[in-house]
């Protein structure tokens, strides 16, 4: 969406295609002709998360998997819980967050925590 930097690398946020612009300037201020990229760059995608259904208990384990396309292995997850008739993301008895650390390794194993209200709708 445009932007200048006078950094050696520079960080942009979008999707789709793109075409980056590169000019340089000499120590008089002239400018160079111009280079030109075009790119594709897609969003990355969570997949598969799971469990799907299935009948846990409160203080008992629960195995989240999931599967990411576009995501580094090294970059950090959140793996939260919410309740499908609850539509904020304030963490209390209708939601909450096991963690935002735990790696993209595709599992992880939590504890149920005793804080959250029993209920048939909980989504991971």
């Amino acid at each position: 969406n445009g932007g200048v930097s006078d950094a050696p690398s520079f960080t942009f946020h979008a999707t789709g295609t793109q075409t980056i612009y590169c000019t340089t300037f000499d120590t008089a201020g002239l400018p160079s002709p111009s280079a030109s990229r075009t790119i594709e760059v897609t969003p990355p995608i969570i997949s598969n998360v799971g469990p799907s259904s299935g009948e846990y208990t409160i203080g008992g384990p629960i195995t989240v998997t999931w599967s990411t396309s576009g995501i580094y292995t090294s970059a950090q997850m959140k793996v939260s819980i919410k309740r499908l008739a609850y539509s904020g993301d304030v963490e209390g008895p209708d939601y909450y967050v096991f963690t935002t650390t735990t790696p993209n390794d595709s599992s992880q194993t939590f504890t149920i925590p005793n804080s959250i209200v029993p209920a048939i709708d909980w989504r991971v």
